[in-house]
């Protein structure tokens, strides 16, 4: 429990992106000190988390979610782009 039962939640990532042709590449950043961003291209409960160190370059189509993490806080909420 944390002090006065209020838990911090760590802002969300902001995205941007730059396409070209059929590839867009994605950069991350959350306003949240020392927090964490983590990624995935998969859906459902099973996906698998990967921790983002670097812009992400994709193919068309997919779908990335991401989020925000630090040890103590509420992760944030999820960010879906979908890219067509």
């Amino acid at each position: 429990m944390r002090p006065g039962g209020v838990w911090l939640t760590v802002q969300a990532p902001a995205v941007s992106e730059a396409a070209s042709g059929d590839q867009v590449t994605v950069r991350a950043t959350s306003a949240t000190e020392g927090a964490s961003i983590v990624y995935t291209t998969g859906t459902g409960n099973e996906a698998r988390w990967r921790l983002y160190t670097d812009a992400v370059t994709l193919r068309r189509p997919a779908v990335l979610r991401l989020k925000a993490c630090r040890l103590g806080y509420r992760d944030s909420e999820e960010v879906e782009r979908q890219y067509r």
